[in-house]
C-alpha cells in the first residue's frame, strides 16, 4: 500500500511539474517574442503545440488518466520539434516519442506483449530527453537562461518521474536480496557500498552536472578490481584520464563493461553489456552509466540460487548440482556413480551379506 502511495505522487508531482513547465514556455515565448523581439512568426503554431503538450501531459498525470492522453501529450511534444531540426531536436523528438510509445505499451492495450520487455529500459527516454535539454540550453541567450534552465529541470523531473509512473504504478520494486522460503531466512537490504538504486543513480547522472558521474567512475574501477584473470586498475588513474582524455571514457566504459559481465557470469547472472555500451557511450553517453548500474546492482543483490537443506534427499552433491545447474535424475545418477567410486554402493550385495548371516547365525 505504502508503494502504491508513492507511485501516486510520483503521477501528482510529474503533473504539477507539467502544468509548471507550460507556464515557463509561455513566460519564454513572451520573452523571445515581446521582450527581444526574435521570436519569428512561423514559431508561434510550434509553441501551440508545445503549450498544449504540457497542458495534456499536466492533465492526465494530476487526474492519474492511465488512457489514450499521456501518449497524445509525449506525442505532440515531439511534434514540436518537427519544425526546427537540429541534433538537440531529433534528441528530444526521440525521447518524447519513445516516452509515448512508453505509455502507449503500459496504460493501452495495443502492445501488452512487450510490457516484461519495455519495463527494463523505462529509464532510457527520459534519459535522452534530459541529455538533450542540457545540451539545447547552451544556445539560449543569457537574459532568458533562468527561465530556459527552470523549464529544464521541470521538464526533465517531470518525464522522469512520467516514466516511473507509467512503468510501475504500484511503486518501483524493491532491490532486495530474498533467500528461500523453504530455508526460512528472511529478506535483507544489501549492503555493498557500490550498490546504488537506480532512481537515486539517475538523478544524481542529471542533476549534479557530472560531478557524479567522476564519482561513480572512481567507485566502480575499485570494484571491478575484484575480476579474476584482469589486472587491477587504478581508480585515481583511470579518473583523470577520463577528466582529461578525449573520449578515453568511451572505451572505459567499454572495458569496464567487460568486467561487469565476467562478474554476472560468475554469479550465473546473464550479461551482455560491453557491445551496447561500447555504441551507446557514443551515440547516447548517459545510458551505459544507468545500463551498468543496474547490473551492478544485480551482482550485489545476487541472484543466488537456493541451496539444498542439510541432511536432504542428495546430501552435500545436492549444493554442488544447484550451483551447476544439473537436474534431479543427475543428481541421482552422480551420487550413485560417486558411491561406487568409494566402494559403498552395492545394496544387492549387501543385502545378500545380511541374508546369509541370518541364514547361518552359528557362523562367525
Amino acid at each position: 500500500m505504502q508503494e502504491t502511495k508513492n507511485s501516486s505522487r510520483y503521477s501528482t508531482v510529474a503533473g504539477a511539474l507539467f502544468a509548471f513547465g507550460g507556464v515557463l514556455q509561455i513566460v519564454q515565448w513572451g520573452v523571445f517574442r515581446f521582450g527581444l523581439g526574435i521570436w519569428p512568426a512561423g514559431y508561434n503554431v510550434q509553441m501551440l503545440i508545445w503549450v498544449a503538450s504540457y497542458a495534456v501531459l499536466a492533465f492526465a498525470l494530476l487526474t492519474k488518466r492511465r488512457d489514450i492522453f499521456l501518449p497524445v501529450g509525449f506525442a505532440l511534444a515531439g511534434i514540436a520539434r518537427l519544425f526546427h531540426m537540429s541534433f538537440t531536436n531529433v534528441l528530444l523528438l526521440l525521447g518524447n516519442w519513445g516516452m509515448a510509445f512508453l505509455a502507449v505499451v503500459f496504460v493501452t492495450d495495443y502492445l501488452p506483449q512487450l510490457r516484461e520487455q519495455v519495463k527494463k529500459f523505462w529509464f532510457v527516454p527520459p534519459a535522452v530527453v534530459a541529455l538533450a535539454e542540457v545540451l539545447s540550453i547552451g544556445g539560449v541567450l543569457f537574459v532568458p537562461f533562468l527561465v530556459a534552465f527552470l523549464r529544464l529541470l521541470v521538464t526533465c523531473a517531470g518525464t522522469f518521474l512520467a516514466a516511473m509512473w507509467v512503468a510501475y504504478p504500484e511503486g518501483l520494486p524493491q532491490q532486495t536480496v530474498s533467500a528461500s522460503a523453504e530455508t526460512g531466512s528472511t529478506t535483507a537490504a544489501p549492503t555493498s557500498e557500490i550498490y546504488c538504486g537506480l532512481v537515486k543513480h539517475i538523478l544524481l547522472l542529471l542533476f549534479t552536472c557530472g560531478i557524479w558521474l567522476y564519482i561513480w567512475i572512481y567507485r566502480v574501477t575499485g570494484y571491478t578490481n575484484n575480476v579474476q584473470g584482469e589486472e587491477n586498475r587504478d581508480p585515481t588513474n583511470k579518473l583523470l584520464l577520463c577528466l582529461f582524455v578525449p573520449f578515453y571514457v568511451i572505451y572505459w566504459m567499454y572495458k569496464t563493461a567487460q568486467r561487469l559481465d565476467k562478474m554476472a557470469a560468475a554469479k550465473s547472472i546473464p550479461s551482455d553489456l560491453s557491445t551496447l555500451c561500447l555504441i551507446l557511450a557514443i551515440f547516447v553517453p548517459i545510458i551505459p552509466p544507468i545500463l551498468m548500474q543496474d547490473k551492478l546492482n544485480d551482482i550485489v543483490t545476487g541472484r543466488v540460487a537456493p541451496a539444498a537443506p542439510a541432511g536432504g534427499q542428495h546430501g552435500g552433491l545436492g549444493l554442488v548440482a544447484v550451483a551447476h545447474g544439473f537436474d534431479e535424475h543427475e543428481v541421482c545418477a552422480r551420487r550413485r556413480t560417486d558411491q561406487r567410486k568409494r566402494g559403498c554402493g552395492r545394496p544387492a550385495e549387501a543385502q545378500g551379506a545380511a541374508g546369509r548371516r541370518h541364514s547361518h547365525p552359528g557362523r562367525i
